[in-house]
Formats: structure tokens, sequence, C-alpha cells
């Protein structure tokens, strides 16, 4: 493929050259006009709500006579908005950071009894997304195993902050700043742990029975991805299809903490137009002999590099914002080369506390459709498999057997595919056969192991015999217990 050679600098002092090129994934002949551009409009999170569900029997701590280990939130103490601290004065922009990059709502509480300690959570939750994996969102159809029974469909997707490589030190630098605890002390961020979470669907409750939506993982802190399992009806699912295709699926997670004392609730947004992953490879890391990649689905219309910078001399942080002379448009998978490196860029800076590129992403309507085919229109199905289990008859008399155990883990005991597990199934001289069921996604690799068993026999005269190794299916749907797996398992004898 032809190289794209294209000179760019940034204005100011310092000047930087890149070299934008394509890899081998960029299909694109040529730079796009800039005049044509069609920009996609940043999502703005809702504020989240908080309410206290038990209030605290003492009045909060005020001085250092009062001062004492955390015990929680207390909204009976006014907030501190740390974009209202800030946007006065210095660093410029904070607000519009803290809606599109700073993963955090600015909004933190202080702890009731505790002085210097301060509860922070996300502005949002966004659909995750991997460089390698795609969008973390997928369609399961399940097989019925009965006339009778309905055919539903499984949704899953996971829910995360946004990401931003030193957020949580930018974060740690504006509170610091911009609070002077009474005791003296460090400001001590904290994360709220989760006594109960639970999630809901804007627009569609009454479509989706509550009950049928449930969170699959255990996070522990507010903060910790969301992992998010809904079962509904063919009917059900186009309506879901359609909210996420005209503007997305919005909704939002209730938490409780602190021993259901205090709840959160913070809103979430399920599109292909804005996620929780990497956009830009991390710039923090840009040497000359590295490159700045557009790792996105998207076109990306990159215009400078912001940096969050403290003096050495001093504890003021500042904003800079190095613009390119003139935007450019990097394709989805389009890397740009530096002839200098990030520290180089920043040297008179001082300490980076954080920092990342900005851009703008372009409208794709193709881009956005290929998504859309992937994950909307054809889900997998899943089909319920039978998986036989037999053992030999002989072998019970041959080894003096009582019985033998069969132990099958896998992750296709359940349509949805979510965790391992394993069951057990036993065999005896009377019943040689048992049946295992899997759902089995059509889509699969076949070459994937599907499932892994061990078996452990018992011997009519107690002797004590082990479970043999974990032995993979290798492609196989049938298990079979043969001599040649209980042998090496007995005592050798003389």
């Amino acid at each position: 493929m032809k190289q794209l050679a294209k000179k760019f600098c940034f204005l100011g002092a310092l000047v930087m050259s890149w070299e934008l090129a394509a890899d081998n994934t960029v299909v694109a002949a040529k730079p796009l006009n800039l005049q044509n551009v069609k920009i996609f409009t940043n999502y703005q999170f809702e504020r989240s709500r908080t309410k206290v569900l038990t209030p605290h029997e003492t009045q909060a701590a005020t001085d250092e006579t009062e001062d004492g280990e955390p015990t929680g939130p207390n909204n009976g103490l006014s907030p501190t908005y740390l974009a209202d601290r800030f946007e006065p004065f210095s660093p410029k922009y904070i607000r519009e950071d803290f809606n599109s990059h700073i993963p955090f709502s600015d909004e933190i509480f202080r702890d009731h009894t505790s002085l210097h300690t301060y509860y922070f959570y996300p502005a949002g939750y966004l659909l995750s997304y991997d460089t390698t994996d795609g969008f973390d969102i997928n369609f399961l159809h399940r097989t019925r195993s009965g006339e009778s029974e309905e055919e539903l469909i499984v949704l899953s997707f996971t829910l995360q902050p946004r990401q931003l490589a030193g957020g949580m030190s930018l974060l740690q630098q504006l509170a610091d700043y911009a609070i002077k605890p009474a005791n003296n002390k460090p400001v001590d961020l904290q994360r709220l742990p989760i006594s109960s979470v639970k999630v809901n669907m804007a627009g569609l409750s009454s479509l989706i029975p509550e009950d049928n939506v449930i969170i699959v993982n255990s996070p522990q802190k507010v903060g910790d991805p969301i992992r998010v399992q809904a079962t509904m009806t063919q009917s059900q699912k186009e309506d879901v299809v359609a909210s996420i295709r005209s503007g997305g699926l919005a909704g939002d997670i209730v938490f409780t903490t602190n021993n259901e004392s205090f709840e959160l609730v913070i809103p979430y947004y399920v599109s292909f137009t804005d996620f929780s992953g990497q956009w830009v490879s991390d710039i923090t890391r840009l040497a000359t002999s590295e490159s700045v990649k557009n790792v996105s689905p998207y076109p990306l219309l990159m215009s400078g590099i912001v940096v969050y910078a403290k003096q050495n001399a001093g504890d003021q942080l500042k904003r800079y914002q190095i613009p390119l002379a003139q935007p450019v448009v990097m394709e989805a998978g389009a890397m740009a080369k530096a002839d200098r490196s990030f520290s180089q860029l920043v040297a008179t800076y001082g300490e980076v506390i954080a920092a990342w590129p900005t851009f703008e992403r372009v409208t794709c309507d193709e881009c956005v459709n290929q998504i859309e085919r992937e994950i909307l229109v054809s889900p997998a199905q899943a089909s319920r498999t039978d998986l036989p289990i037999e053992a030999i008859p002989n072998i019970f008399d041959q080894f003096s057997l009582f019985k033998v155990l069969v132990e099958i883990r896998s992750s296709l005991f359940s349509p949805n595919n979510e965790y391992s597990e394993v069951k057990t199934f036993t065999l005896r001289p009377d019943e040689t056969q048992a049946n295992a069921t899997l759902y089995v996604n059509r889509d699969t690799d076949e070459s994937n192991t599907r499932f892994e068993y061990r078996i452990k026999p018992y011997h009519l005269e107690g002797l004590s015999l082990d479970f043999t190794p974990w032995k993979a299916d290798q492609g196989v749907m049938d298990i079979t217990v043969t001599a040649g797996d209980i042998r090496p398992l007995m005592p050798e004898q003389e």
C-alpha cells in the first residue's frame, strides 16, 4: 500500500513534526478533506444523584478535636465541586475536561467524621471497548428446551468509566489544591464500597421486567466494571436495538454503599459512538522511535495535546494546550510518528500529572453500519447440545470399582456462557451412562476447548484413589471412561 505522508506542527515555542502514515489496516487512499468533515457530538452525562438512607446520629466533624476514623459520607455537608473552584482562574477549560476527558465527577463528598477523607465516583459509565476484541456487547439466542417455552435472547454488555492515563493523579492534585482539611492532613480520596447495585434501562422498563436485568459480576467498589445481562423476547430485542441505533441506550446504575446507608445513582450510556476505552495510544509514552496511533474504529480529527503539569518550584497546577497549526484527520488505524519524544515536548512544564491528545470524532456512517451489522443484526446462536458420558461396563469388575465420578468443567452449561462451572456425574455398574447439556455457540471456532473433564474411581475395598488430570475435549462431544483412564490410578501390584 502506498504510504501517506503529511507534515504538521504545533503552534507556539515548541514545534513537533509528525509524519502521518497509514498502516496495513487503513484502506483510504488519501486524507479526508477537512472542509467536508462532520463531527460526532460528545455525550454529556447528567449529574449523579445522592441520598442518605440512614442518617448519622451525630453532627459531622468540623474541627480537629472531633476528627476520627472514616464512617462514610454525609450529604448534610455541602459537597465540593472542583470545577467551580477552578473555573474562575486556573486551570483553563476545566469544566470541558471534566465533561469529556476526566473519568470522574467533579463532585466529591467529605466523610462524616474524618476531616481529610473524601469520596469520589465516576461521572458516568460507557460501553466497554477493547482495541483487540472490540465492543463488549452481544446478543445470544437461547434455544428452547421444549415446544412450550418461549425463545429468549440474552443481551450481555460491560459498562466502565472513561479511561485516562493519569486521571486519578490529576483528580488528587485538583483536590489537594482546592481543599485544605482542618486537621492539616493531605486529602485522602476513597472509592465507595458497594453494598448492593442494580441497573435500570430508562424507557424500556415497561417492556423488560426488572427481574430480567441483572448484574452477573461482583463489583466491590463504585467505579469497578459492571457486567449486565438482560433476558428478552425477540420483539423486546428489536426495541433495544432501535434505542441503540437512534441515539444510545441510556439508564442509571443504582448503588447503595456503606452498609446501605448511602445511595448513589450514576448514569450510563450504551452507544457505538462513545465508549470506555482507548481512542488514541498513550501520548505520554511517545518516543522518537514510537508512534501515536488512532486505535478507535473511527476517523479522528487531531488538533493538539493537553498537558496538566506542576512546576517543580511550587504546587500550582497548570493546564497547557499545544495546538496543531493545521488539524488533520487520522483514519482508523493510522499512525503519526514524532521527531521528538514526549519528555522533550514538555521539558519546560515541570512534573506532568496527566496528558492526552485533543481530537474530535469524525462521522463515518459505514463505520457505524459495520459495527451494527456485526453486533445487532446477526446475534450468535446457542445450540442446545447433548454431551453423552459413558463407562465401559467391564471396568467395574476389572478394577473392583463401586462407582466412578466424572467432573466436567465448562462455561457452556448456560446459554449466556458467562462463567465456568463444574458439574459432577456418577456412573455405576448398573448405570453406565449419563448425559450433560451444553449450549454451544455455533459461531465460535470449533478448535476452541468446549469442556474439560476428570475422573475419580471409588474402590469396593476402600482404596484411596486420586482424580485423573483434567483432559480437554479435543473437539469431540463425548466422554468415554475406559480401562486406560483407570489403570494409572490403581496402586502398583507385585
